[in-house]
């Protein structure tokens, strides 16, 4: 076998520290000190306090000294620190009780404080090894001579301000200043976890910079008859000098190189072209991305889903304050999905009812009739009483104005049986004698088409020495948008639905097939370019060019399991859908389903669906179709996109210019 000398030139190599040893370290380190009390006492013994009692408390100092390391296996070392540390820190209890002011109780806060003074001069030493390069980890001990510490105390009346005193006539009582504590320990001892990481401060050289952190939990007290510790949290850095000479690395062995044999083939290369909605190949000269205006009508799911045994209003439900609300608008609900519009469904009712003050709602709260909730009246009006507080608390809908009324199951319930149904009918409907209050969501916004829709790659790989990797990289103004990758032989095609990848609709996109085999080659293919063309609303007005208008209807309401429209239904129809029924439009109807029941079933039941729509409007579409629910419009995973999902989608299309 060849030797890596035999197979390449030789290179200069530079002066090293000796891997195969651990090397001896000596130097100094500085760290910030986060002291954290561990206390159970009333007050320091010997000094008045009517502290009933002292949990904790903490304060900051720093820690300095020197360190020494060295080696106590291949895979352990040793580190011994002499260090003086500041363990200075404050105990705090607030303690409240009633007081008599003018003859008169009042309730008042009284604050104990301690403040410790306390440092120490001792010695560490921590075993240690290196999980990862750089990284060491240590554990060991601290012991160290702790000067007597000392302390103030004093007891502050905080509340009421500026009314009332102690017994002495002042707001301070029990001052106790520069006092040493009693019984205070000589030795302070604890265990420690430490954590470095060795940073050189240039290349080659024998210093380096060490941040480090580390956690000590005390074993002693601060004074042998109080419980109160001191533990320490540290972070800081040592600088520190390598002892150990370098060492240099012998010199290389120099053989003239063998003749090599021809490498094996390797050819990468790659094509795209692009697919339609139906497969069928289309050019890829360009992708086409064309902005159309797009109105959007989305029915109003007038009901409130609550969890089960709960009367809160979900996360789910967007509230606002009553500052927010002040500036709520339809409009910011432009662009937004079917389920945002729904979310706000607490404030699109609450601004309604504000701009329509003779308007009133009806409020019904429901449950499920199973479990906890079987026969619970009281949870159901809960549930209504919590939608009418937000729109009274934040609309300033007066009360009166909301009838308030509670019942087991809903009118028309979903399958009490099934799980997903009992979840729709933990919930509270709301109805109203004006129907603008109701009406459903108009927005506008601009709909994309890119033709084609999918873009295929068509890689082919050419290897003698087998493949042994090969990357796929797409990349739009020189920012790689995706990649694919395997291993061994490459897929014979590969689909990119670039859509929700490219950033922007402008420029290029570039594509080229990177290969690798076993013999230590990489090939890269010559690179791909596809064009992007951009034609938005704006530049076809300029140009006065077709166009077409695109009109989304959404009709809801559909009870579980029925496929008849309802008199909310019968309105959009006729107030939305039908005076968009031009001439030479274009209409596509398609029924969908939740996942609730049969599949089967499921697919005629959202057929009906749109058929019914389609006679309603007494049009033959240019195209009906029953979705099921195979192609659910929203998740089924949440009440609200069951119900969303129970609807048919009237699609008009009219050509403009």
């Amino acid at each position: 076998m060849q030797t890596n000398a035999q197979m390449q030139p030789v290179q200069e190599v530079q002066a090293t520290v000796d891997s195969t040893v651990h090397p001896e370290y000596a130097g100094a380190f500085i760290d910030y000190q986060q002291n954290i009390f561990s206390a159970n006492l009333t007050g320091i013994p010997g000094t008045p306090s009517c502290c009933p009692q002292y949990n904790g408390g903490g304060g900051s100092g720093f820690t300095i000294g020197g360190m020494y390391e060295f080696a106590l296996s291949e895979m352990w070392f040793m580190q011994l620190r002499a260090a003086y540390a500041i363990h200075n820190g404050t105990l705090t209890a607030l303690e409240s009780k009633d007081v008599l002011v003018n003859g008169a109780p009042l309730a008042a806060v009284i604050e104990h404080r301690i403040d410790a003074r306390i440092s120490t001069l001792g010695l560490e030493a921590f075993a240690g090894t290196s999980p990862l390069e750089r990284l060491g980890v240590y554990f060991g001990g601290i012991i160290s001579y702790q000067f007597q510490p000392d302390f103030d105390q004093k007891e502050t009346l905080v509340q009421p301000e500026g009314v009332g005193t102690f017994e002495n006539n002042s707001r301070v009582r029990n001052v106790s200043l520069h006092q040493s504590i009693p019984n205070a320990s000589p030795i302070y001892a604890g265990l420690t976890g430490l954590a470095a990481y060795t940073l050189p401060l240039s290349k080659g050289g024998n210093w380096f910079i060490v941040p480090e952190l580390s956690y000590t939990l005390a074993m002693t007290r601060i004074a042998s008859d109080i419980a109160w510790k001191a533990n320490i949290f540290r972070v800081g850095a040592s600088i520190q000098y390598a002892i150990r000479a370098m060492i240099e690395p012998p010199p290389p062995i120099v053989l003239p190189p063998p003749v090599k044999p021809p490498p094996p083939q390797l050819v990468a290369a790659i094509n795209a072209v692009g697919l339609d909605s139906t497969g069928g190949v289309t050019n890829t000269a360009n992708i086409v991305v064309e902005e159309f205006e797009s109105i959007a009508v989305r029915p109003l799911l007038t009901y409130i889903f609550f969890d089960e045994n709960e009367a809160e209003l979900s996360h789910r439900y967007t509230q606002l304050n009553d500052v927010e609300a002040q500036s709520f608008s339809i409009d910011r609900l432009h662009g937004s999905t079917t389920l945002d519009v729904y979310h706000n469904i607490l404030n699109i009712m609450g601004l309604r009812l504000t701009e329509n003050p003779s308007a009133t709602i009806s409020i019904t709260g429901c449950n499920t009739a199973t479990g906890k909730e079987v026969g619970n009246i009281s949870l159901s009006k809960m549930r209504a009483e919590t939608v009418a507080k937000y729109l009274t608390d934040i609309w300033k809908i007066q009360p009166f104005r909301m009838h308030i009324d509670a019942r087991n199951l809903p009118s028309t319930p979903s399958n009490i049986g099934d799980a997903e149904g009992q979840a729709e009918n933990r919930r509270v409907e709301i109805t109203s004698d004006n129907e603008s209050i109701l009406d459903p969501i108009v927005t506008h916004d601009i709909e994309r088409h890119v033709i084609p829709g999918t873009i295929r790659f068509l890689p082919s790989i050419i290897s003698e020495a087998g493949i042994k990797a090969w990357t796929l990289t797409i990349t739009h103004d020189q920012k790689t948008v995706r990649t694919f990758s395997g291993s061994s032989e490459v897929d014979p095609d590969i689909d990119w639905n670039f859509a929700n990848d490219l950033p922007s609709s402008t420029g290029s996109v570039s594509y080229k097939l990177i290969a690798s085999d076993f013999a230590g080659q990489q090939e890269e293919s010559a690179i791909g370019s596809i064009d992007i063309n951009e034609i938005t609303v704006h530049k076809k007005r300029l140009e006065h060019t077709e166009d077409k208008v695109i009109s989304r209807f959404d009709l809801i309401l559909f009870d579980f399991d029925s496929p008849i429209l309802g008199h909310r239904n019968d309105r959009i129809v006729e107030r939305y859908i039908h005076p968009e029924m031009k001439a030479q439009a274009k209409v596509h109807i398609a029924g969908y389903t939740d996942r609730i029941g049969d599949e089967t079933h499921n697919a005629k039941l959202s057929l009906q669906r749109a058929q019914n729509v389609a006679k309603t409007l007494h049009i033959v579409p240019n195209q009906i179709e029953g979705k099921g629910e195979d192609s659910p419009l929203q998740s089924n995973e949440s009440p609200e996109g069951r119900f969303y999902n129970r609807t048919v989608e009237v699609t008009v299309e009219t050509a403009t210019k």
